[in-house]
Order: C-alpha cells, then structure tokens, then sequence
C-alpha cells in the first residue's frame, strides 16, 4: 500500500501541492483569528481610549482658540501702547520746542567778542578837533578795553582803559 501511495503523490504532485496549500493557509487564518476575541473588556478599552482623545483633543482646541484670543489681546495692546507712546514723544517734542523759543527769548541779544569803535573829538567852536580808535574785547557779559586819542589843536596824544557794562 505504501508503495501505491507513493505512486498516486509522485502522480499527482500539483493536487497534492495545493492540498498542502490549503490546508496551511487555512491553518494560519485560524491561528491569527484565535487571539482576536472579545472578552467584554478589550472594546471597553478601546472605546475609553477613543474617548480620552476626543477629551483630549477638544482641550487641546479650546486652548488654542484661548490662546489665540490672548494673542490678539496682547496685540491690540501693543498697538495701544505704540499709540501712547506716538503721543508722548509728540507731547514732548512740542514742550521741548516751546522751551527752546523761551530760552531764545530770554536770552541777551549777542554781542561780538571784540568791539572797535572810532571817534571824533568836537569843539563847539572849531568843529572837529582830533579822533580816537579804540578796542574792547568781551569778558563775560562786559567789555574792557583800550582807547589812543590824538588832539590836532593841542597837538596831544592820550591812551584810555574803558570798562562798558
């Protein structure tokens, strides 16, 4: 018997080669099926899982949009500020502007720092009757300086110290 059986295999090789093929793939669907089995609590975690990210994920876009609403908050905040502070600078330029022209209106006219004056001396009777030449230099607010005079009718020359306050 042994030996018909060997002949019927060696026979019909692609009968026996699917037969094998079947049978071990019904065999590993079987097997992979076996751990799949629903003992009440695994769809009960899944479903919590699912659950819990749903919680999860609506948090997460809550704090976003609270995130946003901040952010815009701040922004307006911002430019709330930038606002004020355009009409400080403002204010102050002007009140630095209103200073200025008051310190410019208080202030002596200027004067040169060095002053030359010439003169001419005058008798009622001749006219003119000599001239002068003078410097004076600015000291603070006052002036010191000198003065040379020469009188043609008396034919006399004289040096004066002037002091202008």
């Amino acid at each position: 018997m042994y030996e018909k059986i060997k002949s019927w295999i060696s026979n019909n090789r692609f009968l026996v080669g699917m037969g094998v093929g079947a049978v071990l793939f019904l065999a590993c669907y079987l097997f992979s099926r076996a751990g799949i089995h629903d003992n009440g609590k695994r769809a009960g975690d899944t479903g919590t899982k699912l659950n819990q990210a749903i919680g999860n994920q609506q948090e997460i876009s809550a704090g976003i949009t609270d995130s946003k609403g901040t952010a815009d908050a701040i922004g307006s905040s911002i430019e709330r500020s930038q606002t004020a502070n355009k009409s400080a600078v403002e204010a102050w330029s002007k009140k630095q502007e209103e200073l200025q022209q008051k310190i410019l209106k208080s202030l002596l006219p200027s004067a040169p720092g060095v002053l030359r004056e010439i003169g001419a001396k005058i008798d009622i009777d001749h006219y003119v009757t000599g001239i002068s030449y003078g410097v004076s230099r600015r000291i603070g607010s006052k002036y010191i300086g000198f003065r040379g005079e020469y009188d043609w009718q008396d034919k006399k020359t004289g040096v004066w110290v002037t002091y202008a306050y």
